[in-house]
């Protein structure tokens, strides 16, 4: 997992990196047990991509504890 971590964090450092990258990033954190990093990178996914379909389930996410 930490390889596919390491992957997505280098897509997300360019600046025109697509947003399903961040939401991507943010379920790997999750899995990998790093909820601050998770929050971060789900926030950013729903700043890119505010009408994403999946969008109430991902702020589902930030909502719980």
């Amino acid at each position: 997992m930490s390889a596919a971590i390491a992957s997505y964090e280098k897509c997300v450092s360019f600046s025109d990196a697509p947003a399903v990258a961040y939401r991507e990033l943010g379920f790997l954190y999750r899995q990998a047990g790093d909820p601050p990093r998770a929050r971060a990178s789900l926030s950013k996914y729903l700043q890119r991509a505010p009408t994403a379909v999946d969008a109430p389930i991902i702020r589902t996410y930030l909502e719980a504890p």
